[in-house]
């Protein structure tokens, strides 16, 4: 209600808090996406180094719709697949992909896997790049912000200057 006045004699600079804590909130939700888009971009850097591909026979198609954050619908398209892996296993698996799809009615798709026993697999048309440039990204704007909170902890602190009142002497 009222605002509170600092004598001048205590020489201190007056920090704007509001745009303090907009920085502030600004660098938790890059940190935030840092994170998020690390943990795809680490899903996509394994699949692109360890995975490999082959040609897997459909099982099943089915289609089903998912409730999107907007309220609604989204059509996806559920595919069941078998495939051999290099040490001769055969493996079951499935995922699915949007709607309209060219994987529809097809007999082979391209499926990648990690190798090993508990190896994950997935359709090779859910490649994506989003993640890793959006990881990127949010390296530039964290790099960025430290650089700019680096330069104004280290700038000198402005101080107001108080002007010094001269006193004339009247001469009669």
């Amino acid at each position: 209600m009222w605002t509170r006045r600092i004598p001048p004699v205590l020489g201190t600079t007056l920090v704007d808090e509001d745009a303090e804590q907009r920085k502030a909130g600004l660098l938790v939700a890059a940190v935030i996406a840092f994170v998020i888009s690390g943990w795809y971009s680490f899903n996509e850097l394994k699949y692109t180094l360890k995975s490999t591909t082959v040609t897997a026979t459909v099982t099943r198609t089915y289609e089903f719709t998912v409730q999107t954050r907007h309220g609604r619908s989204g059509p996806r398209l559920g595919i069941e697949y078998e495939f051999t892996d290099d040490d001769g296993v055969t493996r079951n698996d499935k995922d699915w992909v949007r709607l309209p799809s060219e994987l529809r009615g097809e007999p082979g798709v391209e499926v990648q896997y990690l190798p090993g026993e508990d190896g994950d697999s997935r359709l090779a048309a859910n490649r994506s790049i989003l993640g890793p440039l959006f990881f990127a990204g949010s390296i530039a704007f964290l790099v960025f912000s430290l650089v700019r909170l680096i330069r104004e902890a280290n700038a000198p602190i402005p101080r107001r200057r108080r002007r010094r009142v001269r006193r004339q002497t009247l001469s009669p």
